[in-house]
């Protein structure tokens, strides 16, 4: 069972959190507070979708539905945090790092863990562990 599923101020603390970690990890990017918007306005459409539709009725008949939905949304919603990665990469390689290809490797590796764990955070907080 997912964790949402048991309350609404699950998602809604999730929301917050979320909001809050965008906003500081962003914070120093140029041009950050256009798309900022979007991805705040795109969170919270679904958590109102999800706690709308979904809560307390998953079913095996909508679960694929919602689970293609929330793979779809952990993706572009973990957007922010790539572009706030890319942004402190780039002004650590013009610098004058020395070892940049070990810098670029070790930080893409770092990002796919960090990309693996948000979307298995995020599923196991809106569709659950099966």
């Amino acid at each position: 069972m997912a964790i949402a599923q048991s309350s609404i101020w699950i998602s809604i603390i999730f929301t917050v959190i979320y909001i809050v970690t965008i906003y500081f990890t962003n914070r120093k990017v140029p041009n950050a507070q256009y798309y900022l918007f979007i991805f705040i306005s795109l969170i919270i459409i679904f958590v109102g979708i999800y706690n709308y539709v979904y809560l307390g009725k998953i079913t095996p008949n909508n679960y694929d539905t919602l689970s293609m939905l929330t793979y779809i949304i952990g993706n572009i919603t973990f957007i922010p945090y790539v572009v706030a990665y890319a942004y402190s990469i780039f002004k650590l390689l013009k610098g004058d790092a020395t070892q940049k290809i070990p810098i670029i490797i070790v930080s893409l590796l770092l990002l796919v863990l960090l990309w693996w764990l948000w979307i298995v955070m995020f599923d196991g907080i809106f569709i659950g562990f099966v």
